[in-house]
């Protein structure tokens, strides 16, 4: 009984371990045509309350530093590409 009672209260532990924050990003996707020509995408995110606190806090702290706001916008795109949140075309 106590084993099983550890393996439930390990289990219950674990959980907590794997919890992450989450973004929630409403993304709109317009194609760019010249010419009859595709020449890109347009891309407008729309970044949920939490996320939009956390980009805005970082930016302020940036305090107009060209290199540390290029920095930033760095990770932040370096975050999209490691986690494929780009929308998928099919």
């Amino acid at each position: 009984m106590k084993k099983i009672s550890l393996f439930f209260i390990t289990l219950i532990c674990a959980q907590t371990l794997f919890a992450h924050p989450h973004a929630f990003i409403d993304m709109k996707t317009k194609v760019l045509v010249d010419k009859q020509q595709l020449v890109g995408f347009s891309m407008q995110w729309i970044l949920d309350e939490p996320s939009s606190a956390a980009v805005l806090y970082d930016v302020k702290q940036a305090k107009g530093d060209k290199k540390a706001l290029q920095k930033l916008i760095d990770e932040v795109i370096g975050n999209v590409v490691n986690e494929h949140s780009l929308q998928l075309f099919i």
